[in-house]
């Protein structure tokens, strides 16, 4: 599995997205991601949320897990 997404890694391009201090991103969820370090002095403060199945295949499974009842 790791093989494979170092493969898609190295077959896309990068996109930069940038956000100013009070901005929020919000992007379809991906599993393969990362992130840059911060540049100056500020701190990034993240608050990720994934939503997805139970299982979310390809061999993976979530390290921590809330389920949502409705």
């Amino acid at each position: 599995a790791e093989r494979g997404v170092m493969a898609a890694r190295r077959s896309m391009a990068e996109v930069a997205c940038t956000a100013s201090t009070g901005d929020a991103f919000v992007m379809r969820p991906l599993i393969v991601h990362s992130s840059s370090k911060v540049t100056g002095s500020s701190r990034r403060q993240v608050l990720h949320i994934v939503i997805g199945p139970r299982v979310p295949g390809y061999e993976r499974r979530w390290q921590h897990a809330v389920q949502v009842v409705r």
